[in-house]
């Protein structure tokens, strides 16, 4: 799957800065959900529950994407009026109770991601922002998934590590980071 993807990360590679407008948001539907995978342009892993553990704390990792269902997520569109961010909340579908959030509510560089219960805190508020353009080879695309209670800072994956089980964490935005550049599993 890396090597497919290998154009995507090149196209990120030409990205010098990103904002928060004027870029395409998550696909959208009339119901206002995407359910996908998410795998990382670093690795080709996917964003998983740390053994599938669905208690609150369990970290949020990279592992290899093996179909399981604590790696397929929802995205469930929050607010976003004409012209704001569309912001989601991302729900994971083995316990649809759990969403992706950041211990402790953190903002620092390095915060631990983790699954908790759904309860709409500020840390577990997503804008998924376009970094690759779809196109036939992605079809919906590659983005930088920026939290709201920390942003512009976005999910990575700690020291940028390309290990399976490598922790996910927030940090600042470097558009051509590989770590940083999440891309839907849909259709493939």
């Amino acid at each position: 799957m890396k090597n497919r993807y290998k154009l995507a990360l090149a196209c990120a590679a030409g990205l010098s800065t990103l904002a928060l407008t004027g870029l395409t948001p998550l696909p959208a539907k009339a119901d206002s959900t995407f359910t996908s995978t998410w795998f990382t342009e670093g690795s080709g892993d996917c964003l998983g529950v740390l053994g599938g553990n669905m208690t609150n704390g369990t970290p949020i990792v990279q592992w290899p994407c093996n179909g399981n269902p604590d790696q397929t997520w929802e995205t469930q569109t929050i607010n976003g009026g004409p012209g704001d961010p569309i912001w989601t909340q991302i729900v994971d579908s083995q316990d649809t109770s759990k969403c992706l959030g950041v211990a402790g509510e953190g903002t620092a560089d390095g915060s631990n991601l983790v699954i908790w219960d759904c309860n709409g805190n500020p840390d577990q508020l997503w804008f998924f922002q376009q970094a690759v353009p779809r196109s036939r080879g992605i079809p919906f695309g590659c983005y930088n998934i920026v939290n709201f209670n920390a942003a512009p800072k976005v999910i990575g994956v700690q020291g940028a590590s390309t290990a399976p089980g490598a922790q996910t964490v927030l940090w600042d935005l470097e558009p051509t980071h590989p770590d940083q550049i999440w891309c839907s599993g849909v259709g493939d």
